[in-house]
């Protein structure tokens, strides 16, 4: 017993003493997150309650991607301007009234048209709660403080898609309902127990008296640091993959469970979750010395051999491996994108420079579902799951030949 012991302290001491803003903005996330049911049942919403084709509902998910793009760049425009407080309360604020308002909807495309709205208003603020983090943290901890969230966010969705599946055949407007109250809580955590950091004040000070260095474009900024772009590039590639996990995955589970689809897809989700739960901060370990490149180039590979598996899965056991598998490349991607970024961005253009690239690495997940849509046209839901597997070995590759010169702390 005493060295089971021994060894969970390693593992989790990093987690230990950090900023007391980090552990309020932990808990906001997890609530926020007990109630996230309508992203990862989007698909399923589209298709099976409001009746769209996949070619359809693939088309307005690509939509609802294009239209957050200038949302996220004025979002971090925002977030370096007014500060990142009053962007996450504004901007989550819409969002969860919005979902309110599809309780009290008829189900009919109009409401497909608010859940876009919805997800626009959230996408605000997707800048600034990454650039909170950083404010607090310094490159020690840092990798620390995003990993911890991200569980934070997982412990949440570790229940909430079981939850969601369930509820979806006959309580739809239950889960508007319970998403608004969820994120309203979150807000309230984040508007009275943190405050802006000092740093971020005196710059928005500097911007009010047209600092030039404050004020400089954030185009020129990225150009100084290259490998940032190159990065976003890649990590494109990774979103279109990544894309098919609530996309491909629920139509691919609906083909072979049919009416069962949309509960074993939350059980599946809810595996997810758990394994971010657990095997993050073992994760975080083992790779803590390693190259951030190379992290990153062994979770494309794991996404290829995910949706390899899946491609010849008709049984719940090979989509429950492929989760694994997706899930270890998650925990590798997610954690080393933020603190990659964090670590070579500017702090004057930390909410820009995130926005920027933020659009970059999510243009391939924007063009995944109608691109997939096109494609199975042609081609059945699991052979194109070999076609997303190969895009996801490529980017593996580039990722390893990623130069990495110039890396400096800017924090």
């Amino acid at each position: 017993m005493s060295s089971l012991k021994g060894n969970k302290i390693p593992i989790m001491k990093h987690y230990i003493g950090l900023p007391k803003e980090i552990y309020i903005l932990l808990m906001a996330k997890i609530i926020n997150s007990l109630g996230r049911f309508i992203g990862p049942l989007l698909t399923l919403i589209l298709t099976t309650k409001i009746g769209m084709s996949q070619t359809a509902a693939g088309s307005l998910m690509t939509l609802s991607m294009i239209l957050q793009s200038p949302c996220v760049l004025i979002g971090g425009k925002l977030a370096d301007t007014i500060g990142r407080k009053r962007v996450i309360c504004i901007f989550f604020g819409l969002s969860a009234l919005t979902y309110l308002l599809c309780a009290f909807m008829p189900v009919s495309t109009y409401m497909a048209y608010t859940l876009i709205l919805a997800s626009c208003f959230a996408s605000f603020s997707g800048s600034a709660y990454d650039a909170m983090v950083t404010d607090y943290t310094t490159p020690e901890n840092r990798q620390d403080a995003f990993s911890l969230i991200y569980m934070g966010m997982n412990i949440g969705a570790a229940i909430a898609p079981v939850i969601g599946g369930f509820l979806l055949e006959n309580h739809l407007k239950l889960l508007f309902a319970i998403d608004a109250v969820t994120t309203f809580v979150a807000i309230f955590l984040v508007g009275v127990f943190t405050k802006e950091h000092e740093r971020v004040v005196k710059m928005v000070e500097k911007r009010e008296e047209k600092d030039s260095e404050v004020n400089k474009n954030v185009i020129h900024v990225l150009l100084e640091t290259p490998v940032l772009l190159e990065f976003a590039f890649i990590m494109s590639i990774y979103s279109f993959v990544y894309m098919q996990y609530g996309f491909g995955m629920p139509l691919g589970m609906n083909q072979v469970f049919g009416n069962r689809g949309a509960a074993l897809f939350g059980i599946i989700c809810s595996i997810n979750a758990l394994l971010v739960i657990f095997f993050t901060p073992l994760a975080i370990n083992i790779t803590r010395k390693m190259k951030i490149k190379n992290v990153l180039a062994f979770g494309g590979i794991c996404y290829g051999a995910c949706f390899v598996v899946m491609a010849f899965s008709h049984h719940m056991t090979g989509f429950v491996v492929g989760i694994v598998l997706l899930t270890v490349g998650e925990i590798l991607c997610t954690v080393n994108t933020a603190a990659f970024i964090a670590n070579l961005a500017k702090v004057t253009h930390l909410g820009r420079i995130n926005s920027v690239l933020t659009i970059i690495r999510e243009a391939g997940g924007c063009l995944s579902p109608i691109v997939i849509g096109w494609v199975l046209k042609v081609v059945t839901i699991q052979q194109s799951f070999v076609v997303v597997a190969v895009i996801a070995v490529v980017g593996g590759v580039l990722m390893i030949g990623l130069r990495e010169e110039g890396r400096k702390d800017c924090s």
